[in-house]
Formats: structure tokens, C-alpha cells, sequence
């Protein structure tokens, strides 16, 4: 499942774009340096963009 720009559910705009642009970046650069599994990369958003999410949480305040 490949999520474009604005699609990232519950984060702004830019974040989202941010977002896609960091997915379409690791898609076009994993054959070359391996960031994450081949057999993972299709649920890239879901599995890992949505995954690290989570600790945001855990992040100290500023």
C-alpha cells in the first residue's frame, strides 16, 4: 500500500508530505542500500512509517 501526499491520516498537511516524500526516498534508495526489508517495503506506511509513530509519545517535551 503506497500512501500519497496528504494521505497520512492524523498529522498535518505538511507532515503528511513530509512523510511521502521520506517513503518515496527509501523505495527509490532500498535496492541500492537495503533500509528495510524487500519483503516489507509494500507495507511500508502501515508497518514502519506507522510503527515509529508510536514513540512520539514517549519523546521528551522541548
Amino acid at each position: 500500500m503506497t500512501i500519497a501526499a496528504g494521505e497520512f491520516p492524523d498529522v498535518s498537511r505538511e507532515t503528511s508530505e513530509r512523510l511521502a516524500s521520506y517513503a518515496a526516498l527509501l523505495r527509490k534508495w532500498n535496492p541500492a542500500i537495503n533500509l528495510v526489508s524487500r519483503a516489507t517495503l509494500d507495507e511500508l506506511e502501515t508497518r514502519h512509517v506507522a510503527d515509529s509513530a508510536q514513540l512520539f509519545d514517549l519523546a521528551p517535551a522541548e
